[in-house]
This record gives structure tokens, C-alpha cells and sequence, in this order.
């Protein structure tokens, strides 16, 4: 059992961190293996921080795309609703001559019938 905790929780440390004593052969021997463990989990930490940070760029990222193109559908919305509004208004402007048109004819049939 222990040596499962070991294996596990410390076996990638100790392992490089021996090979490192074994390379350097240092005076004090315990006190670089103290050293380098003390920046092996600073290292561990700041790349634990840095996959964090990619992860919520990523998630950041992500939403921006999702807001560029909600907000591109609300632009191709607002431009389809502006162009039925002219269509709507020309066809308005379009009935408004007609029902004149009418008008002027019925005046004229009223001049021609006295």
C-alpha cells in the first residue's frame, strides 16, 4: 500500500530528482534533492496554472465566437426587418397613388357626366 503512495505521489519527483543529484553531484546532497523538489512542484504548480489559463482563454475564446455571431444574426435580422419596413412603406406609398389615381378619375367622370 505504501509503496503504491510512493509510486504515485512522488516516483516521477524522486526519480528525476535523484538522476539530477547523480548528474550534479553536488556538495550537500540532501540539501540540492530538498531544492529541486521545492522548484520540481513550483514548476508543477505554474504548469498546472498555465493549463488553466489556456483552458479559460479557450472558454473565452469560444463565447467571443458565439457573440460575434449572435451579434452578426442580430445585424442580418435587423437589415431583413429594415428592408420590410421600405417594402411595407413603398407598397404603402404604391396604394396611396393608386387610391389618388382613382380619385382623379372619378372627378374627372363627375366633370365629363355635367
Amino acid at each position: 500500500m505504501e509503496s503504491a503512495y510512493l509510486q504515485s505521489y512522488l516516483g516521477t519527483c524522486l526519480t528525476q530528482g535523484l538522476a539530477e543529484v547523480a548528474r550534479v553531484r553536488p556538495v550537500d546532497p540532501i540539501e540540492y534533492l530538498a531544492l529541486w523538489i521545492c522548484k520540481y512542484k513550483e514548476n508543477v504548480a505554474m504548469e498546472q496554472l498555465k493549463q488553466k489559463e489556456m483552458v479559460e482563454l479557450e472558454r473565452e475564446r469560444e463565447l467571443a465566437l458565439l457573440e460575434q455571431e449572435m451579434m452578426e444574426r442580430l445585424k442580418a435580422e435587423e437589415l431583413l426587418f429594415q428592408q420590410q419596413q421600405l417594402e411595407f412603406q413603398l407598397e404603402l406609398e404604391i396604394q396611396e397613388k393608386e387610391k389618388q389615381r382613382a380619385e382623379e378619375l372619378r372627378r374627372a367622370q363627375e366633370q365629363l357626366e355635367k
